[in-house]
């Protein structure tokens, strides 16, 4: 076939191809917007992204796990991550079975619990009533948290798939810390107006601004998913020591900033995770043996010294934030404050004469839907019964031990001791250039393990975090990384010098 026909047949292809395309997205696009038109388009734009997925799902699937977008465009409106982590565990798998060079990186001290936590919470599943999905008409709801948990392991099988590139660590840390600030383009669209609705269909606004009674604004929760990202980041890329180092005093300025903005979502955790996340990589840096640390006691003394004479001024949400202190705020920001704490205490007094009920065979998480109702309901009036019913704890070892027994409870300890062990020893003898960022991901664990067991965590927002945080070491590491065996030093051989008397004269 010659050139000219050949560029013909390909035309009409792509004529036969895109123009009843164009007339089917035309008459979709004339109809009301429903599910099955939102599906379609879903799935005509998955088609139409297959290439760049094939080519940059790890990457995207790195940028999606601190976002706070949701699927609209699948029944259920699922986080965007859970929907990038089947993908590109599917394409990984795929490339696996094509080509066996392209294999997941080596890490069974953490594979083996977390598939160990998969069996246990099918098991349970199954003996407590099924994996239940309203959605498809089913007469329990909870199905959505055992997906939740599913996709978790995808996660971390999806990261460990291929190795980050180490010229590309920077971008793949950016990426996977800053797409945290994503969470307050939902309060951006709301400030804007209706014009900017659109934007809360990808990112929703649950967990924006809670109002006063007054009409003030009570809590920000996107100042903390955004102030959180921005001092991650911070911290990630130059460490303790680069940011305080001399000629960068940029650097101190905006960490500091970024500390000011989280202060402003009026959530205590914010502030505590800030600190101890400073504190951690300080340890972890040496940088309580440096010659710079007076200069950063001294920073942390004026900011505290000009600070507080202003607080009782400072708008509510900055007040409740450090009303942990032993500092003079408002009546009213102390009082939502203990509220808060109150409420807390009073759902793990409820939750803990269960845990004997449910020490060998788990609750679950699957309840029946005229339960559900009654359950939210009930929190809504401020019933911790309610919030019980809904298997919300607030507490991470309560959300472990009721619905999975104990058995959840060696799995999770399991899986948190062997990924606690491999970011350890990437830290301790991983390269030199990635010593910074191995350092920030075991402190960020630290922080995150403290605050699921002391002030408020979930077992699945906390897997998938844990997940998040191992896979990413594993992935920019390749692999775990061991100490090098000092070879023995080789013998010199000493060379033997031979001392030969000369021979006696011979006589005359």
């Amino acid at each position: 076939m010659t050139t000219t026909g050949s560029q013909a047949l390909r035309t009409l292809v792509i004529y036969a191809i895109c123009v009843p395309l164009a007339l089917m997205i035309g008459y979709l696009v004339a109809n009301p917007l429903d599910w099955s038109t939102i599906a379609f388009f879903g799935v005509l734009l998955l088609v139409i992204a297959t290439p760049i997925l094939l080519k940059f799902h790890h990457a995207l699937l790195v940028t999606t796990l601190s976002m706070t977008a949701y699927a609209f465009f699948v029944p259920g409106r699922p986080p965007l991550w859970e929907l990038v982590a089947l993908i590109s565990l599917g394409i990984s798998i795929l490339q696996y079975a094509l080509s066996r060079r392209a294999g997941f990186l080596h890490a069974p001290t953490i594979t083996r619990p977390l598939i160990f936590i998969c069996v246990v919470v099918l098991v349970t599943a199954k003996f407590t009533g099924g994996i239940g999905f309203n959605l498809l008409g089913g007469e329990s709801v909870g199905g959505r948290r055992y997906v939740d948990i599913l996709c978790g392991a995808a996660v971390f099988f999806g990261l460990i798939a291929r190795r980050i590139p180490l010229h590309k660590a920077n971008i793949y840390t950016a990426l996977f810390v800053l797409s945290g600030i994503t969470a307050m383009l939902s309060h951006v669209a709301m400030y804007l107006g209706p014009a900017f609705n659109f934007i809360l269909y990808l990112f929703p606004s649950a967990g924006t601004a809670e109002l006063r009674p007054e009409g003030e604004i009570g809590r920000i929760g996107g100042a903390a998913l955004a102030g959180g990202a921005l001092v991650s980041y911070i911290l990630a890329r130059y460490g303790l020591r680069g940011v305080f180092a001399p000629g960068h005093f940029w650097r101190v300025i905006g960490l500091f900033l970024c500390i000011v903005a989280s202060l402003f979502s009026g959530f205590r955790g914010s502030l505590i995770g800030i600190t101890l996340l400073i504190v951690f990589l300080g340890v972890l840096e040496g940088v309580y043996k440096s010659r710079w640390m007076p200069v950063m006691v001294l920073c942390g003394i004026l900011a505290a010294a000009v600070t507080i004479p202003l607080v009782p001024k400072l708008p509510f949400t900055f007040q409740r934030t450090i009303s942990f202190l032993p500092v003079e705020i408002s009546p009213e920001a102390r009082a939502s404050a203990e509220s808060t704490s109150e409420w807390r205490l009073g759902i793990w007094k409820e939750a803990l004469p269960e845990v004997p009920k449910y020490l060998f065979l788990g609750k679950g998480l699957s309840i029946n839907t005229e339960k559900w109702l009654q359950a939210n309901s009930s929190s809504a009036l401020g019933n911790e019964s309610g919030t019980l019913l809904a298997g919300d704890y607030h507490s991470g070892p309560l959300s472990v031990i009721i619905p999975f027994g104990i058995w959840g409870v060696i799995g999770f300890v399991w899986f948190v001791w062997a990924g606690s062990r491999v970011l350890y020893l990437n830290y301790r003898f991983g390269d030199p250039a990635l010593r910074t960022i191995n350092a920030y991901l075991l402190a960020a664990f630290l922080v995150e393990l403290f605050q699921f067991c002391f002030i408020m965590g979930g077992f699945q927002p906390g897997l998938i975090r844990f997940c998040s945080i191992f896979g990413f070491s594993v992935a920019l590491n390749g692999g775990v990384r061991k100490p090098v065996p000092a070879l023995a030093p080789q013998p010199i051989p000493i060379p033997i010098r031979l001392r030969i008397k000369p021979a006696a004269a011979f006589s005359r």
